[in-house]
């Protein structure tokens, strides 16, 4: 099983470098996918909720979120699988720009930017909604690349998107801030 889903891996990889890159479009998706080297975009946003009172709370989870699912991807999950990354699972494959460190499963660009995009719309709504178009561009951009394969992003959103929604869903339980700050 494991065999057949690395080799529809390989073969997505192969079909998007063939038929889906275009050069001219590769300095645009270099950009969106630095967006969230160090999970800056995210954290720029989480800043941005925190300087509001009306989304403090949605900025603060997103915080927490991130600081969870990145523990949660990079010491159980990535440690646990080992996936190599894809230049060294294909032959004569190379990404697109400089090799990013560690191992491919899941994508840690993934995994944050579906973290804070649900940890923000868990707070503020359906308005907050297009903050997703933000995170799967930025999932989308790592197999343009070449830095990782189809199920990497697939479980990376799927990680943070339940991991955000647990923090969210604890973080309320335990310390509801929404009833303290609109009381104030």
């Amino acid at each position: 099983m494991l065999q057949a889903i690395q080799a529809w891996d390989e073969a997505a990889l192969v079909f998007i470098r063939e038929h889906i890159v275009i050069d001219k479009l590769t300095p645009l998706v270099t950009f969106i996918t630095n967006l969230d080297e160090m999970g800056a975009v995210w954290i720029a946003i989480a800043i941005l909720l925190l300087l509001f009172k009306r989304t403090r709370v949605a900025g603060i989870d997103m915080i927490l979120a991130l600081a969870v699912t990145f523990v949660l991807n990079d010491f159980v999950f990535k440690p646990l699988v080992l996936r190599p990354r894809p230049w060294v699972a294909i032959e004569g494959f190379e990404s697109l720009i400089k090799h990013p460190s560690g191992t491919s499963f899941p994508s840690g660009h993934s995994v944050t930017s579906f973290a804070c995009a649900t940890a923000m719309t868990r707070d503020l709504g359906k308005k907050a909604g297009w903050i997703f178009i933000l995170a799967a561009l930025i999932a989308l951009s790592r197999p343009y690349l070449g830095v990782h394969f189809i199920t990497d992003i697939l479980a990376g959103a799927l990680i943070g998107t339940l991991g955000a929604a647990l923090v969210v869903w604890v973080r309320h339980k335990v310390l509801p801030l929404e009833k303290r700050w609109n009381h104030e």
